[in-house]
């Protein structure tokens, strides 16, 4: 693991804008809308969409999809 954060942008349903989403080697996770806004929430239709912060769904899956392509770099 020879970085020190990796970062990209996501859109995010919950906020409804596109949000940086990092993830650091130590597997702590930040999101920039959270950083900035804080606690957000919306309704949509019948549904309340809530932004969790560095929890959500789409944080979540970024370090997932970060861990593993570090260790199929690890492996090569």
């Amino acid at each position: 693991m020879g970085w020190r954060v990796t970062a990209t942008t996501l859109f995010c349903d919950a906020v409804n804008d596109w949000v940086t989403v990092m993830v650091y080697p130590d597997g702590k996770k930040g999101c920039g809308h959270w950083t900035r806004y804080g606690k957000v929430s919306r309704k949509v239709g019948d549904k309340r969409l809530e932004c969790n912060g560095p929890d959500c769904d789409v944080c979540n899956a970024y370090k997932e999809d970060v861990s593993r392509r570090d260790a199929e770099a690890a492996k090569a």
